[in-house]
């Protein structure tokens, strides 16, 4: 979308900076507290009657994937099993629930819970997948053949079965038929960064030295932060008498490996997160889940790289773009949140929190003249919300622009109410504008 633009001819002071840094601070950081505040004031209503809230096996659902999505597997398995006390023929439940007893280590729950999905549905392509990955850890490969080529039939065109199949065949040393399926996955997933590490893996094993090469270094342009892939491919390389590339990869292998600082616990992290992205490269939320990690270490170069490869499997989503922002801000990096969420409003029609979230990052680098084309943009989509007025005003006021922020925060104070946490906030800085400043003696 194209935000309009304005012609503005003052800069902002010094105080005004201040000002405008400190009331952001505080408006984000105590809007809860606030509120919590305003309703105190009030005489106390009579307590509402409280109203049983009952939820559908689908909203379960939801639950379920958010907690895993976040990590969490005691309480997603709680959602998928209070799920399945309402509909217990759920196929997806039983799905998620194995997932979670595959996460906890505890396989055989989990196979009981995908053998019974496949009882209801027995060409449940997930399950069988699930089954095939889960009896490829277990060591019993046959088995995970048997259930993966059940599922290749039914969806040939899966690039996450021909990885599983180049997985189990990998682990029996059977490596040109291993890298026959990961090649067959990287035509339907393309310039994936696992895929490229296990073909570099199965072409080694078959004595493909220079084509193993140009894989793993395929796959460590694609993944700045892949540790072992780095690895692979300095030994590879001093094998083969390249000295050069195995003394940069190598190098990058010991910056990674140094991650916090001495510190055991971000390592073991960090291979808990990697060991997540390769049981799923499709899954967003695992590269997302790295780069938030590699942020609060200070790998800033390895974070970006991971919130491209997530943005990317996104689809430039303005939702996730929209949260990735937040995470950004909350880990004090607001010049790439916002360079995040600009790129995504590019793509999108205007969407009135990601205009708003927008306004306040711009506001934060002190591109006041940013924030207020944001905060237009709100108020034009969104007239009746005094939020957006506030900031705007907020923001003008930055610039010097006295008038338009005295009409901006009246515009809030009217929506708002002398009572809302906006319109008493407009008032004490419409106080501030109308009291004449103190002339020099």
């Amino acid at each position: 979308m194209t935000l309009p633009r304005l012609l503005i001819a003052r800069r902002p002071t010094t105080l005004q900076k201040r000002s405008w840094n400190k009331r952001l601070r505080i408006d984000i950081g105590a809007l809860s507290i606030l509120l919590a505040l305003g309703a105190a004031c009030d005489p106390a209503p009579e307590p509402p009657v409280q109203q049983a809230v009952t939820k559908t096996a689908s909203q379960y659902r939801l639950d379920a994937r958010r907690h895993l999505d976040e990590n969490r597997y005691q309480e997603a398995a709680t959602a998928a099993q209070a799920g399945l006390a309402l509909g217990s023929t759920d196929v997806e439940l039983h799905n998620l629930l194995a997932t979670c007893y595959a996460a906890e280590g505890r396989y055989a729950l989990a196979i009981q819970s995908l053998e019974t999905a496949l009882q209801l549905k027995p060409q449940f392509v997930t399950a069988l997948l699930n089954l095939g990955g889960i009896y490829t850890k277990l060591g019993q490969n046959d088995r995970a053949i048997d259930y993966l080529h059940q599922a290749s039939t039914l969806r040939p065109d899966n690039s996450a079965i021909h990885r599983r199949l180049g997985e189990v065949y990998l682990a029996n040393a059977q490596y040109d038929r291993a890298a026959g399926e990961f090649e067959a996955a990287l035509r339907l997933f393309p310039d994936d960064a696992t895929l490229l590490y296990y073909l570099g893996q199965s072409l080694q094993g078959a004595q493909r030295d220079e084509e193993a090469l140009q894989a793993l270094q395929r796959a460590t342009l694609l993944d700045i932060g892949f540790a072992d892939a780095f690895y692979r491919l300095g030994l590879l390389a001093r094998k083969l008498g390249r000295p050069q590339v195995a003394t940069t990869a190598l190098e990058r292998f010991n910056h990674l490996r140094r991650i916090g600082g001495g510190q055991s616990a971000a390592p073991k992290q960090v291979e808990r997160l990697r060991a997540a992205i390769l049981n799923a490269p499709e899954e967003s939320q695992h590269h997302y889940n790295l780069g938030l990690l590699f942020v609060r270490q200070g790998y800033f170069a390895e974070a970006r790289n991971k919130f491209d490869r997530a943005t990317a499997l996104e689809n430039g989503s303005l939702d996730f773009a929209l949260g990735l922002a937040r995470d950004l801000a909350e880990l004090q990096q607001p010049g790439v949140a916002l360079r995040y969420l600009e790129a995504a409003l590019a793509q999108h029609e205007a969407h009135g929190p990601a205009l708003l979230t927008a306004g306040q990052l711009a506001g934060q680098l002190q591109r006041y003249d940013r924030s207020v084309e944001y905060f237009r943009a709100a108020v034009q989509l969104q007239p009746d919300q005094a939020e957006g007025w506030y900031f705007l005003g907020l923001s003008l006021n930055s610039l010097g622009d006295k008038e338009e922020a005295t009409s901006a925060l009246k515009r809030c104070s009217a929506l708002d109410g002398p009572q809302g946490p906006f319109g008493q906030k407009a008032k004490r800085i419409l106080t501030e504008l109308e009291t004449p400043a103190p002339t020099d003696p």
